[in-house]
């Protein structure tokens, strides 16, 4: 996934939809959405959350987000973004100390979280599709548990982390580790945006919440053992199979994946529950 063919991709979608909306409203929408997100992202950037390269694909995101969620998007999406930028900051400045990552965030990072949130959004706009919508939600659930479950193991330095295929013990923020922090943080991530959502409806109902939160959920732990057998920075596993080796993936590759992943949990158990 490169961030510069998915920044055309999108920016074209959205001149398409422009271009043939049957209603002035989504034309202005989109108009919106656009001053609005530039607006944001300028900000999130001089805040020193966003990179420069980044400031282009997350005002995408937002305009997409607005224009075709509507408001309720918007602030599933915000709701991401603040929680998971202020748990990264709360972790540089206190836990990860020399160990401290870029807050930066780049373009891929922008897309490997929210590609399949924006393409499930476009396609329940042109499909006029509830259920893509909540593959929408579950792909951003996801990246929300993988976020919180994250930050929230590395508050505990002694908190025991286990590898999610190996069942071996491991440091603290190792790819495809588990521990009973992270785990619990990223069920609290699933459900913030589960909850959100959930709350924003005009008639609250819990089943909904519950899809969400629980294909979130799903797509963390997917996650994690895509990182633990797959990662490129994980070494440990794959040296031991030319295999595996060969098979080796990026941080944002295995997060595209599992957000998609995610998504179709959603898009599924939205057909068998409801």
């Amino acid at each position: 996934m490169i961030d510069r063919q998915t920044n055309a991709l999108f920016a074209f979608v959205l001149l398409l939809v422009f271009v043939l909306a049957a209603q002035s409203q989504v034309q202005l929408s989109i108009l919106l959405g656009i001053a609005l997100s530039l607006l944001t992202v300028s900000v999130v950037f001089l805040l020193g959350f966003l990179s420069l390269e980044a400031m282009v694909p997350a005002a995408l995101v937002g305009t997409i987000a607005y224009a075709i969620g509507g408001i309720d998007s918007v602030l599933v999406l915000g709701v991401f973004f603040i929680s998971a930028s202020f748990l990264t900051l709360i972790n540089d400045q206190g836990v990860r100390k020399n160990e401290i990552n870029e807050r930066r965030r780049g373009g891929r990072q922008v897309w490997s979280n929210a590609f399949w949130f924006t393409s499930f959004l476009l396609g329940s706009y042109m499909l006029d599709s509830l259920p893509l919508m909540m593959a929408a939600l579950s792909a951003i659930a996801t990246s929300s548990a993988d976020t919180w479950g994250t930050e929230v193991g590395l508050f505990s330095k002694n908190s025991k982390t286990i590898s999610i295929t190996r069942l071996t013990q491991v440091k603290a923020g190792t790819d495809g580790g588990v521990s009973l922090y992270g785990t619990i943080g990223s069920l609290i991530g699933s459900a913030l945006i589960g909850g959100i959502y959930t709350y924003t409806l005009s008639e609250k109902d819990i089943t909904i919440f519950l899809i969400i939160t629980f294909s979130g959920f799903m797509g963390s732990l997917i996650d994690s053992i895509i990182g633990d057998r797959f990662q490129s920075s994980n070494m440990s596993f794959s040296q031991t199979s030319e295999w595996n080796s060969k098979l080796q993936i990026s941080n944002n590759m295995v997060n595209w994946l599992s957000t998609g992943l995610g998504g179709m949990i959603g898009l599924t158990l939205y057909y068998v529950v409801l």
